[in-house]
């Protein structure tokens, strides 16, 4: 559990797929409650993807959105991290 309880935002293995091509693959992090960040990152590497995760615009096909340790409805993924996805 993170330092603050659980009461930030927490992204776990996150996985998005998209028209069949994998757009976000593993990705982790926690933000404190209360913190601001920013994504920085070079054009097409997946900052809008993830953003769009967390407010629910795209469904992780793996992992999870917690926000304020709850499971958040927009984080549910299709499938556990690890698992086998569509071929």
């Amino acid at each position: 559990m993170s330092a603050d309880g659980g009461r930030g935002l927490r992204v776990e293995e996150l996985e998005v797929t998209l028209s069949g091509t994998r757009i976000l693959g593993g990705v982790s992090f926690e933000v404190p409650e209360g913190a601001t960040v920013g994504l920085v990152e070079e054009s097409g590497s997946g900052k809008s993807t993830i953003a769009g995760s967390i407010v629910g615009i795209h469904r992780p096909s793996a992992g999870r959105i917690l926000f304020q340790g709850a499971v958040s409805p927009a984080g549910r993924a299709t499938r556990e991290p690890g698992a086998a996805g569509p071929s």
